[in-house]
């Protein structure tokens, strides 16, 4: 059993970027240059991705020849929509089972981690909520049947990792839930294009809160160039982090705060709870300190902490 690929007219790779930017360019080299395949210049090279940064053009240059760079106007289809609840961590879950029930159709809940898919997956399972997990830990007959059970329509909801954001085609998703939000404005892309498939309207729904501050500027400036509605609330948030201090703790010890100092709550904060009230109409818990909640929220997600 030998392939041979000297007869190779047409080489396509698709998801180049992740192929590219996750170390894999060592065994992409040797797929073109090391066997018997056509030289670059004596056959097609066709590279597809919904995202590829000019630092992974740079390097897709070596595989190519002469090559020719298409980029839609729109990198989300106009035809998602694209929404935003506020909520806490604490409130997340209560937040999701509320959506769930009011939205028809196959719903993709993305989360940030392996343990938060099987955890939510379990816990909505308790709440007889059809649903099925799939993540990098599961083995493959169990990522096969988790697919096979949510394209059949046997699981109402796919709660997934990032895995499921790329490669994976389900036509008829009718919404896409960011029960976290990623850490990248790529993976963001890839998550929110699981629905809206095949000029089908699409309806992205992301949980979002101080804590996500690390892209939250990114997808604002995402947003303006889509012509996406922005909330006022949302806004708002923005500008309140832009002003909240971060202070690091004085002592660290196992990720628990050790004679910590924060932010007292301020009045900015106080109408950042009335906007949401007023705007989203979200039962909004009162906390006694907001500030020392969120910034909880972004240490803990920025540093591996309890949840």
């Amino acid at each position: 059993g030998t392939l041979k690929l000297s007869h190779v007219s047409i080489m396509i790779i698709d998801e180049a970027d992740r192929c590219l930017d996750m170390g894999f360019e060592d065994q992409l080299k040797q797929i073109f240059f090391n066997f018997d395949l056509r030289p670059k210049e004596n056959r097609q090279n066709l590279m597809f991705s919904a995202t590829f940064s000019s630092d992974v053009r740079f390097i897709a240059k070596k595989f190519m020849n002469d090559y020719y760079f298409f980029q839609p106007k729109n990198a989300a289809p106009k035809q998602i929509e694209q929404e935003f609840v506020y909520a806490l961590e604490l409130d997340k879950e209560d937040k999701l089972v509320e959506l769930l029930g009011k939205i028809d159709g196959q719903i993709i809940v993305f989360t940030a981690t392996k343990r938060d898919s099987e955890s939510l997956g379990n816990s909505l399972h308790q709440k007889n909520i059809k649903v099925s997990a799939i993540h990098g830990d599961k083995k493959q007959f169990q990522r096969e049947a988790a697919i096979k059970s949510f394209t059949t329509g046997a699981s109402k909801v796919l709660i997934a990792t990032d895995v499921a954001s790329r490669g994976l085609d389900f036509p008829n998703v009718s919404c896409v839930i960011n029960y976290d939000l990623p850490g990248n404005l790529d993976d963001y892309i890839h998550r929110i294009g699981r629905t809206g498939r095949m000029g089908q309207k699409g309806r992205a729904i992301s949980l979002i809160n101080e804590g996500d501050r690390p892209i939250l500027f990114k997808l604002d400036r995402f947003l303006k160039q889509q012509n996406q509605y922005r909330p006022k609330w949302f806004i708002e948030m923005l500008k309140n982090i832009n002003n909240m201090p971060i202070e690091k703790p004085n002592t660290v010890k196992n990720n628990r705060f050790i004679n910590s100092s924060f932010p007292e709550k301020t009045a900015s904060s106080m109408e950042f709870q009335r906007s949401v009230n007023a705007e989203s109409g979200i039962d909004y818990k009162t906390y006694k300190n907001l500030n020392f909640v969120s910034f909880f929220l972004f240490y803990n997600r920025c540093n591996g902490g309890f949840f």
